[in-house]
């Protein structure tokens, strides 16, 4: 099978390996309550960046970035 770029290989709530199908959208949660939890912190994250634009202030971390296991161990050293 041949792996998207864009494929996470962890969930990104709980850092759990993902196992992709070969057909349809790549799983980005390893569950339902990961999904919700993101879900709900992603909203309000959403909402903390508008206030913090509004007030000039920078904006918050993210609170779930996209993590793989690459970005976990090592940069990349492919050129392109």
């Amino acid at each position: 099978m041949i792996k998207l770029a864009y494929e996470p290989d962890v969930c990104r709530v709980c850092g759990t390996e993902l196992d992709h199908k070969p057909t349809g959208r790549p799983k980005e949660f390893c569950g339902g309550a990961c999904r919700v939890k993101y879900h709900r912190a992603y909203k309000k994250w959403i909402k903390a960046c508008i206030d913090a634009a509004l007030s000039g202030q920078p904006e918050p971390k993210h609170p779930y970035p996209l993590v793989t296991k690459q970005s976990r161990s090592e940069p990349c050293n492919e050129t392109a």
